[in-house]
């Protein structure tokens, strides 16, 4: 027995917390088939005194024995590693961002919620107290409130499978016909001969003697600690019936001993023990009473002796399939207790009486949450009996229910609801102090269009499309001349890299925060295979599409706002165009722009009280925008590529016909009218700036471009008359380039409507710079990178105008210049910036016709 313990520990020993990565050696180092983990586990049995062992105790080994249900729960997810991301949302833009939720990996079989980071975290510290509130997750269906108790209940069967820190013990009774208080009541129920495992799969632990469990928890109290962040606090009693059999074993044994006394002993041992329960005692009788009740009670050691007789340690583990992490739905008006808690047994209740812990069958399916969690779907559409029993269970942490014995119950309860329901039953009175008793979590539709975009591509591989990706190349930055003309830079011989199976990671990453979010645009070609046919995806379809989900659900209702707000409350928010424009939101949701925290603190309290994300374009239909959109794109007319173009047409369309289900004829024009700005706004700079870069040559050269101006700034931020700057990588000197740099603040100017803001941008790439930073690598002000574009643009734009390029590509005909130009523009919209020819083509069309509207499209030039 103890060498297998050995050998789990020292397998224990080797497993790190380095997060999801680990999942791959849990599973790869597992060598056994799932018949035969299955074997392994049935199989594996101890003593009740392996939990005591000084070098190998099976509490230390195992630390969920000494756990209560929250500290197993957190355990779980924290194996799989906690960071901080970017997160516009949030007034210090960053979250705690929780990898098991939100990046999927094989121990939860690829499941993962995307979005709702603030969400998670906050249910995380509601789960870290262990209090008396039930945390309920509100929202539209298709938020992810389900996905949590799905993604948690595999995490636990996997890591209590496969991970020996995770392994779970329970215990079951034997040899009780040699008891004879137990042996006739047992007969009755034919349950003498067999194992009796604790019907509440309670943890072997809490059959120890009280001295004895402080032992066990000194041992396990660091292991416990660097699993949970908390030091043990488990359950001490088990369940019911385990006590009550438990207390005629040991009285049984007790009175083996006490019949050893001599008669006029065990007279005294009563007379003495009768009066310590009124009176203090002398110190004669005191001391004749500890001789006494060492020769005629049972010791600490001699309980163990005796439990050790007659238990046995069984591994579990927590498997939904088998009444683990079990989901309640919402229960009928007659609510059937027994089904659900525990069912009374006839024959018993008929002879041992109505609360008798024998007289009942511990077997509803709410019992199979003890010590792990429970799942409570649409708990407001229950009876307010159910519910009243909820909140007094989780208060009381025991079950008491239909005249049944008390018991200990231990389990993380998570419900959740529609927002509709809930604001059904808070009309009435009687409801409001079983709300107040919950804690409500927002878990509504995201409007950070990220996370939207990165849903969408999730949600149509789900449905059997295949997303493949391929990483854009990046040419060698190269250098301008000295007085500020570009360079020419050849685009021949990028390394192209290889087409492989998307992953959502690596096209819609986590970032650190203070970095920009990013998407696949400008980072990833990428591709989605339908029905056998591979459609190209034109860079900023997905986050224009993405954007107008969003604007549908952001709220800027002045008056709404309004009616939420007391007179005591701040009413600045309301004045500001963070909260009534939808494009200055839009910006900050992108995390383009980042408004003061004051304000950021002030939106986020409106943001709940006005349930945005509640309404607006539901996450399915968004979904069929997109699948109906890759379907379009396969006609042959479109030439298999999915361009803005198409999202727009089918969006008109669904919204005539109602398959995108606006509430009225209202919102179905504001919605279009939200697609008409988002496109303005957003999809029309980010083509433009894209040929932008195309036409500046290289986006190389862009970086390199923007590294060269920030230590100009960095060196005119130290001394304002500064005519050289020191390039940090190499220590070089050279001369700070005045006339470029005025032509970039005009441009940055023209573009922002406000000064470049020289002593803030070096200031805060002062702070996060480093010279092992690459070029690419360093977080670039959106503002200046845009100006420097534009900047290097125009210098190709003297020569070779866009109308030139539009019209050599119909044609095919123009000067060597254009030609020149036209090649290098073409290669770098299709090998760096993710463009094929026909969404190209789409691109520069698009542009033109942005412009003629804005009344700047330039002829082309004569040559």
């Amino acid at each position: 027995m103890l060498c297998v313990l050995s050998i789990i520990f020292f397998i224990s020993q080797n497993f790190s917390y380095a997060g999801l990565d680990d999942c791959e050696h849990i599973f790869d180092a597992s060598k056994n088939n799932v018949v035969d983990l299955q074997l392994e586990i049935e199989k594996e049995a101890y003593d009740l005194k392996a939990l005591l062992d000084p070098k190998h105790s099976l509490a230390v080994s195992h630390p969920l024995m000494v756990m209560n249900a929250a500290q197993r729960i957190l355990s779980l997810i924290y194996f799989g590693g906690m960071k901080e991301v970017a997160y516009p949302l949030s007034p210090d833009g960053k979250v705690r961002m929780y990898p098991v939720f939100s990046q999927g990996s094989r121990l939860t079989d690829g499941r993962l919620i995307i979005g709702q980071l603030a969400e998670i975290d906050e249910l995380m510290e509601v789960i870290k107290t262990n209090g008396y509130k039930l945390p309920l997750l509100l929202g539209p269906h298709g938020t992810g409130k389900s996905e949590i108790l799905e993604i948690l209940a595999l995490l636990a069967k996997n890591l209590t499978t496969l991970h020996p820190d995770f392994y779970m013990y329970d215990f079951g009774w034997q040899n009780l016909s040699t008891i004879p208080a137990l042996q006739a009541e047992l007969l009755k129920i034919g349950d003498h001969e067999n194992v009796r495992m604790c019907p509440m799969h309670d943890s072997p632990f809490t059959l120890l003697p009280k001295d004895v469990q402080e032992g066990v928890l000194t041992q396990a109290q660091e292991r416990v600690l660097a699993l949970s962040g908390q030091s043990p606090a488990p359950v001490r009693e088990p369940c019911v019936q385990c006590q009550y059999i438990r207390g005629k074993v040991l009285q049984h044994y007790a009175t083996e001993k006490l019949g050893k006394l001599k008669p006029e002993d065990r007279e005294i041992l009563k007379r003495l023990k009768g009066l310590a329960r009124f009176q203090t005692l002398s110190s004669e009788d005191q001391t004749l009473l500890s001789k006494l009740q060492k020769k005629g009670e049972l010791s600490s050691e001699e309980i163990l002796e005796a439990l050790n007789r007659h238990t046995v340690v069984r591994r579990m583990v927590i498997d939904s399939s088998r009444g683990s992490a079990p989901i309640v739905d919402a229960q009928p008006q007659d609510t059937d207790w027994n089904g659900l808690i525990a069912a009374p047994h006839g024959l018993m209740r008929d002879i041992l009486g109505p609360s008798h812990p024998l007289a009942w069958h511990f077997n509803g399916k709410f019992l199979g949450g003890n010590g792990n969690v429970i799942f409570l779907d649409e708990v407001l559409q229950n009876a307010d009996d159910f519910r009243k029993f909820l909140l007094r269970t989780l208060q009381a942490r025991t079950l008491d229910q239909g005249g049944m014995p008390k018991t200990p119950f231990d389990a993380v309860m998570i419900a959740a609801s529609n927002t509709a329901t809930r604001d059904k039953i808070v009309q009435d009175p009687n409801n409001v102090p079983q709300l107040d008793r919950m804690w409500e979590i927002m878990f509504n539709y995201s409007v950070i269009p990220h996370e939207i975009a990165k849903l969408m591509v999730h949600f149509v591989k789900l449905k059997g499309v295949t997303v493949w990706q391929q990483k854009l190349s990046r040419s060698l930055a190269k250098e301008e001349a000295s007085d500020g003309a570009v360079s020419e830079v050849p685009t021949e011989g990028v390394a192209q890299h290889a087409v492989e199976l998307a992953n959502l990671e690596q096209l819609f990453p986590m970032v650190e925060p203070g970095k920009a979010l990013q998407g696949p645009d400008g980072r990833y070609k990428y591709w989605a295979e339908k029905e056998g046919r591979r459609i190209h995806v034109s860079p900023h379809t997905i986050l224009f599409m993405a954007d107008v989900a969003a604007a549908s659900r952001i709220v800027t209702d002045v008056k709404a706002a309004e009616r939420q707000l007391s007179d005591t409350q701040p009413h600045a928010i309301l004045r500001s165009m963070l909260f009534r424009d939808l494009v200055t939101r839009l910006k900050v949701y992108q995390g383009l722009d980042r408004p003061l925290d004051s304000e950021l603190e002030e939106l986020k309290e409106l943001r709940i009280k006005l349930k945005e994300g509640d309404q607006g374009i539901s996450s399915r239909d968004v979904e069929k925008w997109l699948d109906l959109a890759l379907s379009q794109a396969t006609r042959s007319e479109n030439h298999f590529c999915l361009t803005p173009q198409i999202a727009i047409r089918v969006f008109r369309d669904l919204l005539n016909r109602g398959t995108i289900k606006a509430p009225n004829l209202k919102t179905r024009l504001q919605w279009e009218k939200y697609m008409q700005v988002v496109g303005r706004s957003f999809l029309v700079p980010d083509i433009q700036t894209d040929i932008n870069v195309a036409l500046s040559r290289d986006t190389g050269l862009v970086d390199a471009t923007y590294e060269e101006i920030l230590y100009e700034m960095m060196a005119l931020n130290d001394d304002p008359s500064a005519t050289r700057y020191t390039n940090r990588r190499t220590n070089q000197k050279r001369a700070i380039n005045a006339k470029r740099l005025d032509v970039i603040r005009n441009i940055y100017l023209s573009l922002k409507g406000r000064p470049l803001a020289i002593q803030q941008i070096a200031l805060q790439h002062l702070r996060s710079w480093d010279v092992t930073t690459k070029p690419e690598e360093i977080v670039q002000d959106p503002g200046l990178k845009e100006s420097i574009v534009k900047y290097l643009s125009d210098k190709t734009m003297e020569v070779v105008s866009l109308p030139d390029l539009v019209q050599f590509s119909d044609t095919q005909e123009g000067t060597d210049q254009t030609r020149q130009a036209w090649t290098s523009f073409q290669k770098v919209m299709i090998d760096q910036l993710g463009y094929c020819p026909t969404c190209l083509k789409h691109a520069m069309d698009f542009a033109m016709e942005a412009a003629s509207k804005q009344g700047q499209a330039a002829p082309p030039h004569k040559h």
